[in-house]
């Protein structure tokens, strides 16, 4: 699971340190500074665990939906394979009875 949201908080994560580096490099007051980062960065955490949250979900709803259809497709081909192999032993069958011993 954990591998699922890897890129949406890869992707936070990066912004998040990419901001923090602009600010911290920013030629400004140390206290400026710590305030701005403490400002913007409020709230971000929340936000990246609710962003994962809600992909995490998505990947469940999307895998059930395949899984799904996976299993309408397999009970439309099993019935028509089925078929195909009791009509494949069929003239096999035949054959064999047909010849002369």
């Amino acid at each position: 699971m954990a591998n699922e949201s890897g890129f949406g908080t890869g992707l936070v994560l990066g912004g998040a340190i990419g901001l923090l580096a602009g600010l911290l490099l920013a030629p400004k007051a140390g206290e400026q500074t710590r305030a701005e980062v403490v400002e913007r960065t409020a709230g971000l955490r929340q936000r990246a665990e609710d962003m994962t949250a809600d992909f995490r979900e998505r990947v469940r709803e999307t895998v059930r939906e395949v899984m799904d259809e996976g299993r309408v497709v397999a009970n439309r081909i099993m019935p028509a394979k089925e078929q195909e192999g009791a009509a494949a032993a069929e003239p096999a069958a035949d054959s064999r009875e047909e010849t002369p011993a």
